[in-house]
């Protein structure tokens, strides 16, 4: 009959591997032997009770390019067992030994400064190249903090976007910090001839409660996001499938320099090809997935969907008598900081033949104050500004002088008494389009009428309760 077994989960820093000799020593005494000590995970046999001790080494290659040399593994292992210890388990950086506690054995280390320098190294090889993972998900997501504007607080995948490099930037400083320390206090304890200072086990176990808080945050912020915006699946899979590349390109290295006898050089040169094709794929999935959404948001506006409850829109029933509506669409998306944007278009089937306005559009922003409401309005107009300038230029180009002077004065203010609006824009000559903001609350409306039109003013004051 086999014996149970035991699987704990291992998040031990390599400057704190001292903490898990104090560790199986306490198992055992338990009656839990270690028999497999993998990369994250430890296996533990159940045993009669023993008292032990535990040593623990660390023992990695000249780099993590490099094939391991399993020849000077096992020379290394001899070197402990005449020594006085036992071999019990090893993975990729640790070696653990046990003696009979009343046994004398020789300390695997005996110098302060060759132990300190075994760490440091280590620790670079693995803990601190281990980031490299997270590089290309950081360089997508600072890039886009590098483009961001109003249109990114109107959603909480918007937010979430801007918010996820730096949040992943605090979870690694988190997980690194203590490393970093410790190099740094010690160098300066085997400058003085002092010996090493090693953490306590309720020090690692409050930097843990603190890195895995983090990470839940930062997960319950994708959730957030996720099942608060349309078309979730798609977003989630965006939000996955990148950090999954990253994670399974670093691993499928790790393992082929392990398994795959190659030089150093080549080990290296397979490893920025990895990266390169982890940031390719993630562009292909990145874009592939917003023109997917943006597939599934078309196929949303065919949809004939009458005019949201909860808010006042403009129809084209408010402007000129119809048969029917050919089509209305409604597009709904909203973040913490902008809790209801709502867009909905409308186009009628048959026109009257007195004014022939057959088509209105209504985007309406309700943010959470006014400063947001600010920002957003300015962001909005900062574009508008950007496009007629960008078309007037075109213009120019052409060598159409006048076309792009009246390019120039497309955008005009409105008259704000006329209208009862804290500030407002025509956005084209012809002023049929127009945006206002009333306290917290923007409109951007759309359509076949001139807005400047004092009966057209009425109406949209009277239907959108300005």
């Amino acid at each position: 009959m086999k014996n149970k077994t035991k699987r704990i989960i291992n998040f031990t820093s390599i400057t704190e591997y001292k903490i898990l000799e104090e560790y199986f020593e306490n198992m055992v005494a338990k009656g839990w032997m270690l028999k497999e000590f993998k990369k994250g995970m430890m296996i533990f046999e159940e045993t009669e009770p023993r008292e032990l001790s535990f040593t623990v080494s660390l023992f990695y290659n000249d780099t993590p390019f490099d094939y391991p040399d399993y020849e000077k593994e096992h020379e290394y292992r001899e070197l402990c067992k005449e020594r006085g210890w036992t071999f019990c388990a090893s993975n990729q950086v640790y070696q653990v030994f046990y003696k009979e506690k009343n046994d004398e054995a020789i300390p695997i280390y005996t110098d302060s400064y060759e132990e300190f320098n075994i760490i440091k190294k280590t620790y670079m090889k693995t803990e601190f190249i281990s980031l490299l993972a997270f590089l290309p998900l950081l360089i997508l997501g600072f890039s886009h903090t590098f483009n961001f504007d109003y249109r990114d607080i109107l959603t909480n995948a918007g937010l979430f976007n801007i918010i996820s490099p730096y949040f992943l930037v605090i979870i690694i400083i988190s997980i690194n910090a203590y490393p970093v320390f410790w190099i740094i206090k010690n160098k300066i304890n085997i400058s003085k001839g002092e010996k090493l200072c090693f953490p306590t086990n309720k020090g690692r176990v409050r930097r843990n409660i603190l890195t895995w808080s983090l990470i839940g945050i930062y997960f319950i912020m994708i959730v957030t996001m996720v099942f608060t915006t349309t078309f979730h699946i798609t977003i989630l899979l965006l939000v996955a499938i990148p950090i999954v590349i990253s994670v399974c390109i670093a691993n499928y290295c790790v393992k082929r320099f392990r398994t795959k006898k190659h030089s150093r050089r080549y080990n290296i040169i397979f490893f920025i090809a990895g990266v390169m094709l982890s940031l390719a794929l993630m562009m292909v999935v990145l874009i592939g997935g917003m023109n997917m959404i943006a597939s599934l948001d078309i196929m949303n506006r065919e949809n004939k969907i009458p005019p949201p409850e909860n808010v006042k829109v403009l129809e084209v029933s408010d402007f000129t008598e119809i048969d029917s509506i050919e089509r209305s669409t409604i597009y709904k998306k909203s973040s913490v900081f902008v809790p209801i944007s709502i867009s909905y278009y409308e186009i009628a089937e048959k026109i009257s033949k007195k004014d022939r306005i057959i088509l209105v559009d209504t985007e309406y922003i309700q943010c959470i104050n006014k400063d947001v409401a600010d920002f957003v309005f300015e962001g909005y107009m900062k574009k508008e500004f950007e496009r007629k300038e960008k078309r007037a230029r075109d213009y120019r180009e052409w060598d159409d002088e006048q076309r792009a002077k009246e390019i120039e004065n497309d955008i005009k203010e409105v008259d704000i008494n006329n209208w009862e609006v804290d500030r407002g824009y025509y956005l084209y000559s012809n002023k049929s389009k127009i945006i206002i903001q009333k306290d917290n609350i923007i409109y951007i409306l759309d359509g076949d009428m001139f807005f400047s039109e004092k009966q057209i003013i009425n109406i949209c004051k009277n239907k959108l309760k300005l």
